[in-house]
């Protein structure tokens, strides 16, 4: 026999449960959406800086729903800011590809996206990008078990906020 009690705890679980579910495949459909109209603007779009940056909004609207899509959406991206010397571009779609593969536990393939973002945030003079490509860096090297090089490349990015006078930034390096 089903007590009222446990009848109720029962229905509740239940109801959470759908709600969830209703959720997720209302974000889902959302992302969809998202994605269907962002490459019909690229499809009219000429190869600049502006296609680079709908490729770019196509990789964030998949990062999380289609990663497999995200990625080649954010080669693309890199590929095309290449080709027009698109130098924030480049930087920019460095990183997200850098996440992407550190988040897959890919991480020598992030660090050499972070490295190439560094490198072209330092020539453009973008202290603040290469501060916080030092902080994915570092992140990089923790989650690899490399403690010595993390907390190099976290000081690396704390004295960067500390001449840029970032705090939040500062807290972020020390936090980590």
């Amino acid at each position: 026999m089903i007590t009222a009690t446990r009848y109720f705890t029962v229905s509740n679980n239940l109801l959470r449960f759908l709600i969830c579910l209703y959720l997720l495949s209302a974000s889902l459909w959302a992302s969809a959406a998202r994605e269907d109209s962002l490459l019909q603007v690229l499809e009219s779009q000429a190869n600049d800086s502006n296609k680079v940056l709908t490729y770019n909004a196509l990789f964030k609207a998949t990062f999380t729903s289609e990663p497999l899509r995200a990625l080649r959406y954010g080669q693309d991206a890199l590929q095309l800011a290449k080709e027009i010397h698109y130098a924030s571009g480049i930087a920019r779609l460095s990183i997200n590809l850098g996440v992407w593969h550190s988040k897959r536990g890919n991480y020598e393939e992030a660090l050499r996206f972070y490295d190439e973002a560094r490198t072209v945030l330092q020539q453009t003079h973008d202290a603040a990008g290469s501060a916080d490509c030092e902080t994915n860096i570092g992140n990089v090297y923790y989650k690899m078990g490399d403690f010595e090089h993390a907390l190099k490349q976290y000081e690396t990015a704390l004295n960067s906020y500390k001449i840029l006078a970032d705090t939040v930034g500062m807290l972020s390096a020390v936090n980590n």
